[in-house]
Protein backbone atom coordinates (compact mmCIF):
# COMPACT_ATOMS: atom_id res chain seq x y z
CA UNK A 1 0.00 0.00 0.00
CA UNK A 2 1.77 3.13 -1.26
CA UNK A 3 -0.09 5.57 0.96
CA UNK A 4 0.74 3.63 4.13
CA UNK A 5 4.34 3.33 2.99
CA UNK A 6 4.50 7.10 2.57
CA UNK A 7 3.20 7.68 6.10
CA UNK A 8 5.71 5.29 7.61
CA UNK A 9 8.66 6.57 5.56
CA UNK A 10 7.79 10.19 6.40
CA UNK A 11 7.82 9.28 10.09
CA UNK A 12 11.23 7.64 9.77
CA UNK A 13 12.57 10.68 7.92
CA UNK A 14 11.15 13.04 10.54
CA UNK A 15 12.69 11.05 13.39
CA UNK A 16 16.10 11.34 11.75
CA UNK A 17 15.60 14.97 10.66
CA UNK A 18 16.10 13.91 7.02
CA UNK A 19 19.70 12.92 7.74
CA UNK A 20 19.39 9.21 6.93
CA UNK A 21 19.64 8.86 3.16
CA UNK A 22 18.33 5.29 3.14
CA UNK A 23 15.08 6.46 4.75
CA UNK A 24 14.78 9.24 2.17
CA UNK A 25 15.34 6.64 -0.55
CA UNK A 26 12.57 4.55 1.00
CA UNK A 27 10.26 7.58 0.94
CA UNK A 28 11.09 8.06 -2.75
CA UNK A 29 10.16 4.43 -3.41
CA UNK A 30 6.91 4.89 -1.49
CA UNK A 31 5.96 7.93 -3.57
CA UNK A 32 6.69 5.94 -6.73
CA UNK A 33 4.60 3.05 -5.46
CA UNK A 34 1.74 5.53 -5.01
CA UNK A 35 2.28 6.88 -8.54
CA UNK A 36 3.74 10.28 -7.61
CA UNK A 37 6.92 10.13 -9.65
CA UNK A 38 7.65 13.85 -9.37
CA UNK A 39 7.85 13.68 -5.57
CA UNK A 40 9.70 10.38 -5.86
CA UNK A 41 12.38 11.93 -8.06
CA UNK A 42 12.72 14.94 -5.75
CA UNK A 43 13.17 12.70 -2.71
CA UNK A 44 15.68 10.49 -4.51
CA UNK A 45 17.69 13.57 -5.42
CA UNK A 46 17.61 14.58 -1.76
CA UNK A 47 18.78 11.09 -0.75
CA UNK A 48 21.74 11.46 -3.11
CA UNK A 49 22.56 14.94 -1.81
CA UNK A 50 22.42 13.85 1.85
CA UNK A 51 24.47 10.74 1.12
CA UNK A 52 27.16 12.84 -0.53
CA UNK A 53 27.09 15.39 2.29
CA UNK A 54 27.52 12.61 4.87
CA UNK A 55 30.27 11.01 2.77
CA UNK A 56 28.32 7.75 2.45
CA UNK A 57 30.01 4.82 0.74
CA UNK A 58 30.17 5.24 -3.05
CA UNK A 59 28.23 1.99 -3.47
CA UNK A 60 25.25 3.47 -1.64
CA UNK A 61 25.34 6.63 -3.73
CA UNK A 62 25.45 4.47 -6.86
CA UNK A 63 22.32 2.59 -5.74
CA UNK A 64 20.50 5.88 -5.22
CA UNK A 65 21.71 7.11 -8.61
CA UNK A 66 20.37 3.96 -10.28
CA UNK A 67 17.08 4.44 -8.44
CA UNK A 68 16.94 8.02 -9.75
CA UNK A 69 17.31 6.71 -13.31
CA UNK A 70 14.53 4.19 -12.70
CA UNK A 71 12.25 6.91 -11.38
CA UNK A 72 13.08 9.21 -14.29
CA UNK A 73 11.65 6.55 -16.60
CA UNK A 74 8.46 6.55 -14.48
CA UNK A 75 9.08 3.06 -13.11
CA UNK A 76 8.72 1.90 -9.54
CA UNK A 77 11.81 0.94 -7.56
CA UNK A 78 11.93 -2.81 -7.06
CA UNK A 79 14.64 -4.70 -5.23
Amino acid sequence: DGKQAIVMARQACALTQLLEPSYIDTLAAAYAEDGDFDKAQAMEEQAIDVAKFLKAPPELIEIFTQNQKTLASRKKIRE
